[in-house]
């Protein structure tokens, strides 16, 4: 059996439990039938449960988001409702 590619953000997202259902059961069904992909897996849960973090990693934690182009745009402006402009 070939092993589905599987991207180091999509195994951490399983982890997380943020993919999607059809996703998540992709990855669960690899997992049962690759020694290779557990381990995998094993080693990028301890690599994040030891700190060692990519700003990515850190953008997924945090839930981090950008502001918008209309957002950015309203700051400019200074259109933006003043929540919002202490937040850009």
């Amino acid at each position: 059996m070939s092993e589905l590619p599987f991207t180091d953000q999509e195994l951490l997202a399983y982890l997380d439990e943020n993919l999607s259902v059809a996703l998540m059961s992709q990855v669960e069904d690899a997992l049962r039938h690759s020694d290779s992909l557990r381990v995998r897996l094993a080693t990028l849960s301890r690599q994040r449960n030891d700190g060692v973090h990519s700003v990515g990693e850190i953008w997924r934690q945090n839930r981090l988001s950008c502001p918008s182009r209309s957002q950015l745009g309203g700051y400019l402006l200074e259109t933006l409702p003043p929540e919002y402009h202490a937040f850009i």
